[in-house]
């Protein structure tokens, strides 16, 4: 039974969900996958494994994985943006996109199923299907406000991407795929807990997995300021600067977001 009350608007998704299911008007049905989609005031982030995942052990980068390996990284998804609504309908805007583009818009309506607005249902629009949804994280850990950065500079190379953290979780979004010798599958959606300082910021499920297990940032080459709205990273090929688009200006300062390693 559908539960009566407020519409769905973007401001009520903020928060962490993870998807329980998805199903075809063929019959198919698939709830193995993990997917994971992480809401802020207007961007957000999805990333999605499927299962039987092949091992990874001592895979340290992708020029190491088998041809086997590289197959089914793959099948994987993932995206990032802004999300849109109008007229009833969710647009999921894809300014990175881990597959390539098809053309098709992400564009679905959205209904709540419980008293708490935790589960939802979500129904294709241009694309038949059904997907259910169960929030994890409302976002009480950090005041239901999110961090939101797009990266704007690279000294060495034109990656685009965008990070987003809501409550104790995180998603990195960065695509590596119009640098001058890039791989086809030369990008990297990570999903990961926030815990205290940004060197403790750890990823548990990454399209790349030799990602996983270890932080998001290197804290000690990470430098904010936050009136300009900036972070800047030294990494292993360069320096990347990304700014902060949510939350508004004046709404929160870095020791918020990165209480150990505030200047």
């Amino acid at each position: 039974m559908i539960e009566p009350g407020p519409n769905v608007t973007i401001a009520s998704l903020l928060g962490l969900w993870r998807r329980q299911s998805i199903r075809w008007p063929d019959g198919r049905q698939d709830n193995v996958t993990a997917v994971y989609w992480l809401q802020g005031a207007t961007h957000y982030a999805d990333l999605r494994i499927p299962g039987g995942r092949p091992s990874f052990d001592g895979v340290a980068s992708l020029a190491q994985c088998t041809p086997e390996q590289r197959e089914w990284l793959a099948t994987q998804e993932g995206f990032a943006g802004e999300l849109r609504l109008a007229d009833g309908q969710f647009h999921w805007v894809r300014d990175v996109d881990f597959q390539p583009p098809s053309g098709a818009r992400d564009i679905g309506r959205l209904r709540f199923v419980d008293s708490s607005h935790d589960l939802m249902i979500e129904d294709g629009v241009e694309q038949p299907y059904t997907e259910v949804w169960r929030r994890l994280d409302r976002g009480e850990s950090t005041n239901r406000t999110a961090l939101v950065m797009q990266l704007i500079d690279d000294d060495k190379t034109a990656d685009r991407g965008w990070f987003l953290t809501v409550g104790n979780h995180f998603i990195l979004a960065v695509d590596h795929r119009r640098s001058a010798h890039a791989s086809t599958r030369d990008m990297e959606i990570s999903h990961g807990l926030r815990h205290g300082s940004a060197g403790r910021w750890v990823i548990t499920d990454s399209t790349n997995p030799w990602r996983e297990r270890r932080p998001a940032f290197d804290a000690a080459t990470l430098r904010m300021d936050w009136d300009a709205r900036t972070a800047v990273e030294q990494h292993a090929s360069g320096t990347r600067r990304w700014q902060v688009i949510e939350p508004p200006k004046g709404a929160a300062r870095w020791a918020d977001w990165f209480p150990a390693s505030t200047p």
